[in-house]
């Protein structure tokens, strides 16, 4: 299960930089 959350946040972060334009703040709002 720690290997699926680690995965899970490089997602996430990798999707906030790519937001990080839009505003990651945004993302992270959808994501949590």
């Amino acid at each position: 299960m720690v290997r699926l959350l680690y995965i899970i946040k490089s997602k996430i972060s990798k999707i906030c930089q790519y937001l990080r334009k839009e505003g990651c703040r945004t993302g992270k709002l959808k994501f949590n």
